[in-house]
């Protein structure tokens, strides 16, 4: 488990990598209208970062009047504040996943990367009764989940949620959704402690950065490791 400054680290060294929020933008801007957002005036935000993609996607949401965020880490927090320039319309909850209840009404509701930190099951229960829809960012099966099953611990392992999970829960739920994957890419050439250690979720030792590092340089001989992004929107109304 890596504390809030080695997190903090390992994702700006993971966002120097990664084309996934550019690549993410540009299939909003060309297919925003696939998710049928509608008029969108109270939005919750899980698992904002830094805000790189909350900051892009504000922009189509017209009618947006309250923006509520939560996430864990200090740092991220004090970014995102500074990116939005202090947009009045967003307030910040700076608290862990699991300390998370939704107890009011939101039209829409994100969750980024957060479901393998929250028990999945709980939370769809509760945006049953609290969210007209949301809209999910997750991890695929491809790119990092490859290298978490493959090298992490079972730890790690049992937490490594992908997309597929979430649509088998979904389907298990009878829950209805729409998948829409969009193409991205992380530059694995040269890697640092702090990007293995993002991969891993941990600090790792030497010998796990050795290996990783050895794996990496062989199976992605020209430096780009696929790591989509899955979209899944569930209307509940």
């Amino acid at each position: 488990m890596l504390s809030h400054k080695q997190y903090e680290l390992a994702f700006a060294e993971l966002c120097s990598r990664t084309s996934e929020y550019q690549d993410l933008n540009n299939w909003l801007l060309k297919n925003v209208e696939l998710l049928n957002l509608g008029d969108i005036e109270v939005a919750l935000s899980l698992g904002g970062g830094t805000g790189i993609f909350d900051n892009a996607f504000k922009e189509f949401l017209p009618s947006l009047s309250r923006y509520a965020v939560v996430e864990p880490n200090p740092a991220h927090v004090e970014e995102f504040k500074k990116l939005i320039k202090f947009d009045e319309r967003f307030e910040f909850h700076q608290k862990d996943f699991e300390e998370c209840v939704v107890e009011s009404q939101f039209d829409l509701v994100i969750l980024s990367h957060c479901l393998y930190y929250m028990n999945p099951q709980f939370v769809y229960e509760t945006l049953q009764k609290h969210t007209k829809a949301w809209l999910i960012f997750h991890q695929s099966e491809h790119g990092i989940n490859r290298i978490q099953q493959r090298y992490g611990d079972e730890q790690t392992k049992t937490k490594m949620y992908c997309s597929k999970n979430i649509e088998d829960d979904l389907a298990q739920a009878k829950i209805p959704y729409k998948k829409h994957r969009v193409d991205s890419f992380i530059d694995v050439s040269n890697p640092n402690r702090h990007f293995v250690n993002f991969l891993l979720e941990k600090e790792v030792t030497d010998q796990e950065f050795e290996t990783v590092s050895s794996f990496l340089s062989k199976e992605y001989s020209d430096g780009r490791m696929y790591h989509p992004v899955d979209v899944l929107k569930i209307d509940m109304q």
